[in-house]
């Protein structure tokens, strides 16, 4: 992941965005990997900001986010 302060490729999305839900009900009911991977790339950068404002460490904001979403996959 190479996230920083000044990209943004879309407009933050809100998780109730019914696209967002389709997405999430695709990877729910059949693990769709290119759902995932779409959600993925609505929110990492959110995901990414939350953990840099928190820890104030890029490389610790990376390790978190990316962990954050291979345990979303995992559940």
């Amino acid at each position: 992941m190479s996230v920083t302060g000044t990209e943004r490729t879309q407009p933050l999305e809100s998780p109730d965005d019914p696209v967002v839900v389709a997405l999430v009900n695709r990877v729910v009911d059949s693990r769709d990997p290119n759902a995932f991977g779409e959600i993925y790339d609505r929110f990492v950068e959110r995901v990414y900001r939350y953990l840099y404002f928190r820890t104030g460490s890029h490389p610790e904001a990376e390790d978190l986010a990316e962990q954050v979403f291979l345990k979303a996959w995992e559940a």
